[in-house]
């Protein structure tokens, strides 16, 4: 088996991230097992991951798309990468499921192969995390790093669409619980990982100090006044005094896929524009401020966390009369709420 490693190229793990289109490969009902197929269950089954992964990609790229093929190839971008590999891994899914699915075969046993390819994926992806969870190992601790955060929040937001997909190409449905299962776990590992570094504000253009701009003297003629058009400046109306909220990884990725949808949309391409759509469509709809506005809620929650004991009796209150007519008195009106003095606000008579 390691002069068959040497005879690959060595991995990429991003082949199934783009559609497939044409005709599956035609395999006659009496044809012998392709031994190349073979020798990458082969390499499975001895534990050797990162041959069949390599040798899955060769097969693959030289237009063998055997469904047998595809979960050894993706579980070998988990091995490569870890929890990074875990964007790729989903749209890799997502586009299986989905666009690329007629694109494999052999067509007799495509379900079959597919459903069984993906459980053993997805249970052997859950197996290795349980293992170096448990074991609290190297791999472990760098799973805990900030790093890890964006990977899987940009993973995060493919899970529905995944999960819509898995019971019409896959009729037996058995991939479901497993994928919940995986989508579970890092929705909770997300909660754990500590907050990315904050992006550094950009500080805006210097200004010329007032003294420094040249003014006409009694015996000089007054210089030209350009038009109004170019004396207007975005600057001229007031703004309010909010510092910049830095664009987080996930907002900036969701910004991509937003122009990526208008580009693929005016190319005519509406396979990838379905896909673009149906994962900004779950992202809306589950949209998490905490997510894509992190630095937003900074504040916010570090107030309610040191004063959450004395905070804590009025939250428990909100049913009482004069906390629902403060509620009602914050919807309609925030400025008269904010000037509202306390005592007032109290329903206690001095």
């Amino acid at each position: 088996m390691a002069d068959a490693a040497l005879s690959v190229p060595p991995y990429d793990g991003t082949y199934l991230e783009e559609p497939l289109e044409g005709a599956p490969p035609e395999t006659p009902a009496d044809a012998e097992p392709d031994p190349r197929v073979e020798a990458v269950t082969e390499a499975v089954a001895g534990g050797d991951y990162a041959t069949a992964a390599r040798s899955a990609e060769a097969l693959l790229r030289e237009g063998m798309h055997d469904t047998r093929l595809v979960g050894p190839y993706l579980f070998g971008s988990f091995q490569e990468h870890g929890l990074r590999a875990m964007p790729g891994l989903f749209r890799s899914l997502l586009q299986v499921l989905t666009v690329s699915r007629d694109a494999f075969g052999p067509v007799a046993k495509r379900d079959i192969f597919l459903e069984s390819g993906l459980r053993w994926l997805l249970r052997s992806i859950i197996k290795h995390i349980a293992h170096h969870e448990k074991k609290q190992d190297a791999t472990w601790k760098r799973w805990c790093e900030a790093e890890t955060r964006a990977p899987i929040e940009e993973a995060l937001p493919l899970a529905e669409p995944l999960l819509a997909a898995i019971p019409g190409a896959l009729p037996k449905n058995g991939c479901e619980e497993p994928f919940r299962n995986l989508a579970h776990w890092l929705r909770r590992h997300l909660e754990t990982l500590p907050a990315p570094a904050p992006a550094a504000p950009v500080a805006p253009p210097t200004e010329a100090p007032a003294a420094a701009r040249s003014e006409p003297r009694p015996d000089e003629a007054p210089a030209s006044k350009p038009d109004a058009a170019a004396r207007a400046t975005p600057t001229a109306a007031p703004t309010p005094s909010v510092p910049g909220v830095p664009i987080s990884a996930p907002l900036a990725l969701l910004i991509r896929k937003l122009e990526a949808f208008d580009q693929l949309v005016q190319e005519g391409a509406m396979p990838k524009a379905g896909v673009v759509a149906a994962d900004v469509m779950a992202t809306v709809e589950r949209f998490d401020p905490r997510i894509y506005l992190p630095s937003l809620f900074t504040r916010f929650f570090a107030g309610l966390t040191s004063h959450a004991h004395a905070l804590e009796p009025y939250l428990h209150e909100s049913e009482s009369l004069p906390m629902r007519a403060l509620e009602q008195l914050y919807r309609v009106d925030l400025d008269a709420f904010l000037t509202l003095p306390s005592g007032d606000s109290s329903g206690e008579e001095d």
